[in-house]
């Protein structure tokens, strides 16, 4: 099609579904690799016809924040009426630039997201819309924009769609992978022990997630300490003198220490001391 057909074709289109509906979401294809004046006149056409929502697709994942945010810019500049619709962001991650080019759409005027839970789509997937959102929430001053989105129900959701899709999470998953919020780093450890923030900048709660402290053979002394007095057994400083050479050696050949580990650990402990007092 040669630019006058297109322009025509979306005049005509956006014209016909605005008879059915009232709102008419009009997503040009590869915006970001698009030549800006065409895509401005083209986003002109749909306005004209009467289109409610202008979404701009990073369709291939392509543009940096700082492109992506200036696509937003121009067309702020260069389009009439642009503040009588919205503006939405429509980012793929196949440069990992999703979440960051999604928040850059914000920062430059989007007011929608359109994304994904768990970063599902095509290729390498869209923006996990549970990321955006934990984002904005957390550097809340930053983009001074909130969203209805319930956080609390993040990990619920993500489970739920990983089940339902047969797609299962990654450990490392920011937000909702279930590592996202263990720290087995002894400092990092007795950092978070002491004061969670040092650690944390989304409280897990906040979106239905559990921290953890998995004991390996990076762990201190303070978190083993924890864990065996919330395991029921009340050791003392001076215990751990005893007690941490023997964790050390049993977490240099496992790759996490279970409770059941520690347990039994424990009662051995307690058995060679009561053997040297008899």
């Amino acid at each position: 099609m040669t630019p006058d057909e297109i322009i025509a074709a979306i005049t005509k289109e956006v014209t016909y579904a605005r008879q059915w509906v009232p709102d008419v979401i009009f997503s040009p294809e590869d915006a970001t690799r698009t030549e800006l004046p065409f895509l401005a006149s083209a986003v002109q056409a749909a306005i004209a016809a009467g289109a409610t929502m202008i979404n701009i697709p990073d369709t291939v994942g392509y543009d940096t924040p700082e492109e992506y945010g200036a696509v937003f810019d121009y067309l702020q500049a260069h389009v009439a009426g642009y503040e009588r619709v919205g503006w939405s962001t429509h980012t793929h991650n196949d440069l990992g630039m999703a979440t960051a080019n999604a928040l850059m759409g914000v920062a430059h005027g989007a007011n929608e997201i359109q994304g994904t839970i768990n970063g599902i789509g095509e290729r390498a997937g869209n923006v996990d819309v549970i990321e955006a959102a934990a984002a904005l929430y957390v550097r809340q001053r930053a983009f001074e924009r909130q969203t209805p989105i319930q956080l609390p129900q993040s990990k619920a959701i993500s489970d739920l769609v990983a089940h339902a899709t047969h797609m299962p999470v990654a450990r490392n998953k920011p937000i909702v992978g279930c590592n996202a919020f263990a720290h087995e780093s002894g400092i990092h450890q007795d950092g978070y022990l002491k004061h969670p923030a040092t650690y944390e900048i989304l409280k897990p709660e906040m979106v239905g997630a559990k921290a953890s402290l998995p004991l390996g053979k990076l762990s201190g002394s303070h978190a083993v300490m924890q864990k065996l007095t919330a395991l029921g057994f009340p050791v003392t400083r001076e215990m751990m003198a005893t007690i941490f050479p023997i964790f050390k050696q049993l977490a240099e050949v496992t790759d996490i220490v279970s409770d059941q580990q520690m347990e039994a650990m424990m009662q051995e402990i307690f058995q060679k001391e009561m053997v040297g007092k008899s």
